[in-house]
């Protein structure tokens, strides 16, 4: 099969513009792979930065939990160990003692717990409930922003045996809480009830 015979005084002018279309579409062929291995470097690129930033958080958050659950660790070992000790506790009815809260607060000075407000104790009787011949007194107590150890200290020396005079007292509830805050790191907070039997007046 023969094409149509050109013009002996060279190609026609829609044969030059044919030809023209053809060599643009093959400059655009072999160009556009190399685009599209630039993009390709370019979003990998993006990819890996992206990446990098997200496991630069995602360590720096790792490390800051690892650290709150080696403290809430530690904490827990305390307070198994306070109990330990003062599971024994006395359920004899006591001599009233006007002076327990200032023994408390001046017991809490001696550990190295914090002053008011920071260390807020208040008293009342509990009359839900008979106690025999007694009468049963509640100390609420709240902390905040003390040291784990201290705080130990101060509640088993408070139930246990201890300079300032403090007798018959039970720890009828315990919370501890990480405190919050720019210069909270590694204390607590605290919501404790002491209890007392005392015999009546």
């Amino acid at each position: 099969m023969t094409g149509a015979p050109q013009s002996p005084l060279g190609p026609t002018m829609d044969e030059a513009r044919l030809e023209m279309a053809m060599a643009a579409e093959s400059t655009r062929r072999s160009n556009q792979p190399r685009y599209l291995v630039f993009a390709s470097v370019c979003a990998l690129l993006l990819a890996g930065g992206y990446a990098s930033l997200k496991w630069q958080s995602l360590s720096a958050a790792r490390w800051r939990a690892e650290g709150v659950v080696g403290q809430a660790s530690n904490v827990g070992g305390l307070v198994d160990e306070y109990h330990r000790l003062t599971s024994s506790a006395s359920r004899e009815l006591n001599a009233p003692d006007p002076e327990i809260l200032s023994k408390l607060e001046q017991l809490g000075e001696q550990v190295g717990l914090p002053k008011r407000p920071a260390l807020n104790i208040t008293e009342r009787e509990d009359r839900t409930r008979q106690h025999g011949e007694g009468n049963k007194k509640l100390y609420t107590i709240a902390i905040s922003g003390a040291h784990a150890q201290p705080l130990i200290a101060w509640l088993t020396k408070a139930t246990g045996e201890n300079p300032v005079g403090l007798t018959g007292l039970e720890t009828q509830k315990l919370e501890l809480r990480p405190a919050t805050g720019a210069e909270s790191a590694g204390k607590w907070n605290a919501d404790i009830i002491l209890s007392r039997l005392e015999r009546g007046s």
